[in-house]
C-alpha cells in the first residue's frame, strides 16, 4: 500500500489537482485491504 501511494507521485496523476485526491486513494485501498482480510479470515484461509 505504501508502494502504491508513492509511486503516484507525478505531474499527470488526477489526485495533484483534487484536495481530496490522496485520501480518496488511501481510505479505497483501506477499505479494499480491509475487506480481503475479512473475507479471507471467514474463509479460514489465515
Amino acid at each position: 500500500m505504501v508502494a502504491g501511494v508513492y509511486g503516484m507521485n507525478f505531474v499527470h496523476v488526477p489526485e495533484h489537482r483534487w484536495v481530496f485526491g490522496y485520501p480518496l486513494v488511501i481510505g479505497a485501498t483501506v477499505l479494499a485491504c480491509s475487506l480481503l482480510y475479512r473475507a479471507f479470515r471467514r474463509k479460514h484461509w489465515l
